[in-house]
């Protein structure tokens, strides 16, 4: 990959246009952070999520917000061997700059954030058109997450996505259909001649046989006939309710006692313990309610709202769910 982008930056000098490059990983920050000795990850007080090692920051959950210091010793084991796992924009910037030498320029959330700070948004409200347009003549590589690139169209002569397979392996129903129409705005941003590389380390995937041929077409009916198969949206419709609370006595099985007497008619899916979403509660569980018909789903929403909350708890519906 390093070998494919040198020669690509290489050609300016050679010819009047400069050469643009674009690294894209889904990953604010430096690294995670764990311990050689026990594999223990440092992860979040708050919510269990990982943490990320931010340069000038600590390390940060990117879920809930929490932060602290970079320790010195496991929190597990105490052990003083710490070493940095995986690699987010930071981290690429530094080993481009490493390996490379030129410059590269980086664009993710974080330094959106700063760079409001020092320039806020004009007293019309209306946020700045400004994109990213690289000096003339200047070799240079831009890193950057999904959400944060601003670059004009066709200007870019090579694109590496490394481990696309972030967003394909999340938990949603629709995570193949849109990593595709992420890897198709790329696909944008390249000049006639563009090469578009995806590092994945399961290049069996259909989605990554759909792409190489750029058969879009053929990855809709193959998606579509997985989805019916498996009684997906949009042959069913689906409601996740999530409950939260701070009794520590409340367990799965009461929670399912109650889906099951007020929603009979339908299908429910868990109820399963994951991380709370919402600060100050010690417990949620989420349950998936799938059903042909809309207006039952809502009647039976409705239904377990009513229980929930006399039972002092909190819900939370969402109707046609992203993320579940």
């Amino acid at each position: 990959l390093l070998n494919s982008l040198r020669t690509v930056i290489n050609k300016t000098g050679k010819t009047e246009t400069p050469a643009g490059a674009m690294v894209v990983i889904q990953r604010r920050g430096y690294s995670m952070l764990k311990c050689d000795d026990c594999e223990e990850i440092e992860m979040c007080a708050e919510c269990r999520t990982p943490l990320v090692v931010h340069r000038g920051e600590g390390l940060v959950c990117h879920l809930c917000g929490y932060s602290k210091d970079i320790p010195h010793a496991c929190s597990r084991c105490g052990s003083f061997k710490l070493s940095h796992f995986g690699a987010g924009t930071e981290r690429i910037e530094e080993e481009l700059k490493k390996h490379l030498g030129i410059n590269v320029i980086r664009q993710d959330s974080d330094i959106s954030r700063k760079s409001k700070a020092k320039n806020p948004e004009p007293e019309t409200g209306h946020p700045s058109k400004e994109v990213l347009l690289p000096d003339s003549t200047a070799r240079h590589i831009v890193v950057g997450t999904l959400k944060a690139r601003r670059i004009p169209k066709k200007s870019l002569d090579i694109i590496a996505f490394l481990n696309p397979d972030l967003l394909l392996n999340l938990p949603e129903v629709r995570a193949p259909e849109k990593l595709v129409q992420e890897i198709y705005s790329l696909r944008g941003l390249l000049s006639e001649k563009g090469r578009l590389l995806l590092q994945t380390e399961i290049p069996w995937h259909p989605v990554y046989k759909y792409l190489r041929k750029w058969d879009y077409i053929g990855f809709i009916k193959d998606e579509l006939r997985v989805r019916k198969e498996s009684a997906m949206p949009p042959y069913t419709k689906l409601v996740t309710l999530c409950i939260y609370t701070n009794d520590d006595k409340f367990t799965s099985d009461r929670l399912s006692d109650t889906i099951r007497k007020s929603c009979s008619r339908i299908e429910a899916i868990g109820p399963v313990r994951i991380t709370p979403k919402i600060k100050g509660y010690s417990s949620c569980f989420q349950v998936i309610l799938r059903d042909m018909n809309r207006q039952t789903l809502k009647e039976c929403a409705k239904s377990v709202k009513k229980v929930i909350e006399d039972a002092g708890m909190t819900l939370r519906i969402d109707v046609d769910p992203v993320l579940f």
